[in-house]
C-alpha cells in the first residue's frame, strides 16, 4: 500500500498530476493490479480522478430507517 500527498503551498502547480503519474508508474513495477484513488464523490475532484478511466466501486452502503417511531 502506497500513499502520498503533496505540500498544500503547491497544490496549485501541477505537481499533484505528476506524483500521481509517478505513483501509478511504481505500481506498475511492483505489478500491482489497482489503484485506489479514493472516490469520487467530490465536486472539485471527481472529474481529474474520472479522467484516468476507473472502475467505480461502491465501499460501503447505508440505509435509512424511516421509521419514526424508533426515536420515541
Amino acid at each position: 500500500m502506497m500513499f502520498a500527498e503533496n505540500n498544500a503551498e503547491y497544490r496549485e502547480s501541477g505537481g499533484s498530476t505528476f506524483l500521481l503519474l509517478d505513483l501509478i508508474e511504481e505500481c506498475l513495477k511492483r505489478k500491482l493490479q489497482e489503484v485506489d484513488f479514493v472516490g469520487v464523490n467530490s465536486p472539485n475532484r471527481g472529474d481529474y480522478k474520472l479522467s484516468f478511466n476507473p472502475e467505480i466501486k461502491p465501499y460501503f452502503i447505508t440505509h435509512l430507517n424511516a421509521n419514526l417511531d424508533f426515536y420515541k
